[in-house]
C-alpha cells in the first residue's frame, strides 16, 4: 500500500450492475459507480484493488431518508469537466473527480442534504481555540443527535487506518472566484469571506446496542453548497490508546508511534463520573511536543537532574507535585498559571517514543502526597503513592502539517485549504485570534511576567545600588538608568495588560449569564441546557469577583505607585525600586486566575457541544452560546495558559 495519499468521497463501493444501469468515474486513486435502485453511491480505492470505503446517500429535500438512485451517468458539466450525475427520487447530484483525487458532491434541484456513511467509532469536533469534543456513539442515547459542528467533522474508523472528514462552507459566504490553475476547488487563493444566514444542519445518525453502537452516518445539510468528504487513509494514522488503570504522573511508553511527522494532537478523554477540581472540562487536548527535535530553544521549564531552588521550595511545602525531580527530556515540565504549579506535559515524543503523563485530580493527588508521607515515616525508602489518574482513553491523530511532513501526505487542516481555499479556510480556522496578543498589550516588553522583570532586570540593578556616607545613592549611568526606568514602565504595562483581558472575561460572563437566562426564559426546552453551562458561568463570576481592580497592591494603586518611583529613579533616588518586587504578588494572582477563566469558558463552550439532544431550539441556542465562546477565547493573553 503507498501510504500518505488522500482522497475526497461521497460514494460507497460495492457489486457493479450491468453497464445499461451504472456508471463509473474515475482517476488515478479512485473508482466511483453509481448503480440504478441502489440507494447510495460507491467509491473504491484503486491504490487497493477498488476495495469499499464507505458509502453516500442523497436525501431530497424536505425527506427523513434517502432515495433510491433513478437516474445515473457520466457527463460534461457546464465548465466541461466530467461529472458523475445521479437522481435520487426527486433529488440530483453531481459528483466531480479533479486530477489531485478530490471528489466534490455538488446539489442539483430538490437535494436537502447528503449522507456520509462509515460506520465510525468515534467523531471528533477539532477545536483550535479550546479543546476538542470527541462523541462517542457507546455513551449517547439518542438515535440521531444534531451537532453544532461548524465546517468540518472527523470520523474515526475501526482499526486506525482511516479518517474521514467532511467539509462544507455551510453559511460561509465564499469570496474571489480561484485563480486561472486551479479548476475544481472552490474560493481557492486568497479570498475574504464571511458568514451569512443560518448555519447548515449536521446530524449524526447511531446504530447498534452497547459497545457496539457505532456512527452509521453524518447527514449534512447542502444549502445550495457543495459538500466535501475526505479520506485520510494510512496504517496508524489514529489511535485510541485505554488509560484507565495507568498511574498519574508517570510519563509512559505506548506502543504506538506515528507514521509519519506531523502536528499530533491528543485527546484526553475523561471517564464518566470523574471530574476535576482544577481543570473543568470533559476533555483536554494537547498537540504532541518533541523533547529531542532540533529547535532554538526548550519548550519545557525544568531541568533534567532535580528541582531547581523555587521549584524546591515549593515543593516542602504544599506543592502537589512533590514527588516529581526530574524534568527534561524524560519528563518535560512546564508552568500551567490556572494549577499554580508545574506539571509535566501530558503528549510528547521522545526519539521515536511516544509518551502520556495522565493527570489527577486535585484531592487524589493531595491524598497521594499525605499517604506517601505517612509511609516514608515508617520506612524511609517506601515507595511513592501515585494517585489515580482521571482518564479513560487518549485519541490521536494528525491536526496540521510541520516542515518535515511528507508532500504526499494529507492533515485536516490541508483538506481545509484544498477544498475551501487558502482565505476560507483561515476564516474558519480564525488564524489572527489563535495568535496570542502581545504581552504588554502594544507595548512590546522585555518579559512578560512580573517575576521575569523583576529577577532578569529589576533585581541586579538594585543589588549593584551603592550608598554615599550621607546616605544618597551613587547615580547609575545613563544606560542603566534607563534599562531600569523601561523595566520599571513594563511591570505596569504588563500588569495592565492582563487586567485588560481580565475585564474582558468579568464583562464576558455577564452578557453570556443575561443571554443564557432570556434564553432560558423563552423556552424551558433550552433551561436544562443552560442550567449547565451556568455552572461554568458563576464559577468565572465568582472568581473574578473575588479580584481586587481597586485599593492596595491592585492594580491602579501600582498605576499611581509605578510613575512615583520611575521620577525617584531620574532624580537618583533609589530607595524605592526594591518595593516594586511587591507586584509580583499581584501578578501571580492575575495570572492564575485569567488562565482559570480561559478554562471556565473552555469548559463552557465543551459543553454545549456535547448535549445529548437533538431539539432545534437547544441547537439554535447552542450555535449563538458556541460562537460566544469563540470571540472570548480569541486573542488571548499569554498568561492564559493552554
Amino acid at each position: 500500500m503507498k501510504l500518505g495519499w488522500l482522497f475526497l468521497v461521497t460514494l460507497v463501493y460495492g457489486a457493479m450492475a450491468s453497464a445499461e444501469e451504472s456508471a463509473v468515474l474515475e482517476n488515478k486513486v479512485l473508482l466511483l459507480s453509481a448503480s440504478v435502485g441502489r440507494q447510495v453511491v460507491m467509491v473504491g480505492s484503486k491504490l487497493e484493488g477498488a476495495s469499499k470505503r464507505l458509502e453516500l446517500a442523497i436525501v431530497p429535500e424536505g425527506a427523513k431518508e434517502s432515495a433510491a438512485i433513478t437516474k445515473a451517468e457520466r457527463i460534461k458539466n457546464e465548465a466541461g469537466k466530467d461529472v458523475l450525475r445521479i437522481a435520487a427520487g426527486a433529488a440530483e447530484a453531481d459528483l466531480a473527480v479533479n486530477s489531485a483525487g478530490f471528489v466534490t458532491v455538488t446539489p442539483g434541484k430538490n437535494a436537502g442534504c447528503v449522507e456520509v456513511r462509515a460506520g465510525a467509532r468515534y467523531a471528533v469536533l477539532p477545536d483550535f481555540f479550546a479543546d476538542d469534543v470527541v462523541l462517542d456513539p457507546v455513551k449517547l442515547t439518542v438515535p440521531m443527535l444534531n451537532i453544532p459542528a461548524e465546517n468540518f467533522l472527523l470520523q474515526f474508523i475501526e482499526g486506525g487506518s482511516s479518517i474521514v472528514m467532511c467539509i462544507w462552507p455551510g453559511n460561509l459566504k465564499l469570496g474571489a472566484a480561484a485563480p486561472a490553475g486551479t479548476a475544481g476547488q472552490v474560493g481557492s487563493g486568497t479570498p475574504t469571506a464571511e458568514r451569512q444566514g443560518p448555519e447548515p444542519q449536521v446530524d449524526l445518525v447511531f446504530s447498534g446496542e452497547g459497545n457496539s453502537r457505532r456512527i452509521s452516518a453524518a447527514r449534512i445539510e447542502f444549502q445550495g453548497k457543495p459538500v466535501f468528504v475526505g479520506l485520510i487513509e494510512q496504517k496508524n494514522v489514529w489511535q485510541d490508546e485505554e488509560v484507565s488503570g495507568k498511574p498519574a504522573y508517570k510519563p509512559l511508553a505506548i506502543s504506538w508511534k506515528p507514521p509519519f511527522q506531523a502536528k499530533w494532537r491528543g485527546d484526553f478523554i475523561v471517564a464518566e463520573g470523574k471530574t476535576m477540581a482544577d481543570w473543568p472540562t470533559r476533555h483536554q487536548s494537547f498537540d504532541f511536543q518533541s523533547t529531542t527535535a532540533a529547535r532554538p530553544d526548550k519548550w519545557w521549564e525544568r531541568g533534567t537532574d532535580a528541582l531547581d531552588a523555587r521549584f524546591a521550595a515549593a515543593a516542602s511545602n504544599s506543592n502537589p507535585h512533590a514527588w516529581i525531580e526530574k524534568g527534561g527530556e524524560d519528563a518535560p515540565q512546564i508552568w500551567q498559571e490556572s494549577l499554580a504549579a508545574f506539571f509535566i506535559y501530558p503528549a510528547f515524543f521522545k526519539g521515536d517514543e511516544t509518551r502520556l503523563c495522565l493527570y489527577a485530580d486535585k484531592s487524589e493527588r493531595a491524598k497521594a502526597k499525605v499517604e506517601t508521607a505517612a509511609a516514608r515515616k515508617a520506612n524511609k525508602d517506601a515507595p511513592e503513592v501515585s494517585p489515580p489518574n482521571v482518564y479513560e482513553r487518549v485519541l490521536i491523530y494528525p491536526l496540521n502539517r510541520t516542515p518535515a511532513t511528507p508532500l504526499n501526505v494529507y492533515t485536516p487542516v490541508d483538506l481545509m485549504r484544498q477544498t475551501l481555499g487558502t482565505g476560507p479556510c483561515e476564516y474558519v480556522l480564525d488564524i489572527a485570534g489563535v495568535k496570542p496578543r502581545a504581552a504588554g498589550g502594544d507595548r512590546p516588553i522585555l518579559s512578560y511576567a512580573t517575576c521575569g522583570l523583576w529577577n532578569d532586570h529589576i533585581k541586579p540593578i538594585a543589588k549593584g545600588l551603592k550608598k554615599k556616607a550621607d546616605g544618597s545613592f551613587e547615580p547609575l549611568d545613563a544606560p542603566t538608568k534607563a534599562h531600569l526606568i523601561q523595566a520599571l514602565e513594563e511591570m505596569w504595562h504588563f500588569v495592565h495588560a492582563v487586567h485588560d483581558r481580565l475585564r474582558e472575561y468579568k464583562q464576558w460572563s455577564a452578557d453570556a449569564a443575561a443571554f443564557c437566562d432570556r434564553a432560558a426564559a423563552q423556552n424551558a426546552k433550552v433551561k436544562s441546557v443552560v442550567d449547565k453551562v451556568q455552572t461554568h458561568i458563576a464559577k468565572l463570576n465568582v472568581d473574578i469577583g473575588r479580584h481586587k481592580f481597586d485599593g492596595p497592591g491592585s492594580e491602579a494603586y501600582w498605576k499611581d505607585r509605578v510613575p512615583e518611583l520611575i521620577a525617584q529613579v531620574k532624580a537618583d533616588n533609589y530607595a524605592g525600586v526594591e518595593s516594586i518586587g511587591k507586584i509580583r504578588d499581584l501578578g501571580n494572582d492575575q495570572d492564575e486566575r485569567v488562565s482559570r477563566c480561559r478554562q471556565y469558558v473552555k469548559a463552557a463552550r465543551q459543553e454545549i457541544l456535547m448535549q445529548d439532544t437533538s431539539d432545534p431550539d437547544v441547537r439554535k441556542f447552542a450555535a449563538e452560546f458556541r460562537d460566544r465562546c469563540h470571540q472570548m477565547l480569541r486573542n488571548m493573553h499569554p498568561k492564559e495558559g493552554f
